[in-house]
C-alpha cells in the first residue's frame, strides 16, 4: 500500500521518512472517483429500497436527506470496520497522519466521514434558504432571481 497524506507534497521530509511511499495525486484522485462512483450507486440502492418501503413520493421529497444518509453509511461502513474505503483499496493506498505516518485515528476518520457526508447537504440547505430569502425580499437581487 502507498501512503496518502492529504495536503503534503512528495518532497515533504516527513513523508520521505515514511515506510510507505507517498501516493501520487493521480492515485488519490482515482480513489476519490471510485468512492464517489460506489457512493452514488449505494445511494441509488438506498433510494430504491426506501421507495419500495415508503413510496417514491417520500423519497423524492427527502432525496437530499437520503443522499446524505447514504454517504454517511458508505463512509461509516469502512470506518467502523477500520478498513480502507473501496476506492483506497482499489488504488492500494491508505490515508495516514502526515506527522506520524500512522493510519488516521478512528476519531479523525469519523470526522472526515461526517464532513464528507454532511457538507454537501448543509450547503444545499443553506443555498435554498438564501434563494428563498432573496426571493421574499424586495431587493434588486430578488428581481434577478
Amino acid at each position: 500500500a502507498r501512503a496518502m497524506a492529504p495536503g503534503c507534497s512528495s518532497l515533504d521530509p516527513i513523508l520521505s521518512a515514511l515506510a510507505l511511499p507517498p501516493a501520487t495525486t493521480a492515485e488519490g484522485l482515482r480513489a476519490a472517483q471510485k468512492d464517489e462512483f460506489h457512493g452514488n450507486e449505494f445511494s441509488l440502492l438506498v433510494s430504491h429500497a426506501l421507495g419500495a418501503l415508503a413510496g417514491p413520493q417520500w423519497v423524492q421529497k427527502h432525496r437530499e436527506e437520503v443522499r446524505a444518509a447514504a454517504r454517511l453509511a458508505y463512509g461509516g461502513l469502512s470506518t467502523a470496520r477500520l478498513a480502507q474505503t473501496p476506492g483506497e483499496e482499489y488504488c492500494d493506498i491508505t490515508c495516514v497522519d502526515a506527522a506520524t505516518g500512522q493510519p488516521l485515528p478512528l476519531r479523525r476518520r469519523w470526522i472526515a466521514v461526517l464532513i464528507g457526508a454532511l457538507t454537501p447537504y448543509l450547503a444545499l440547505r443553506l443555498e435554498a434558504r438564501l434563494v428563498s430569502a432573496a426571493r421574499s425580499s424586495e431587493s434588486p437581487l430578488a428581481a434577478a432571481l
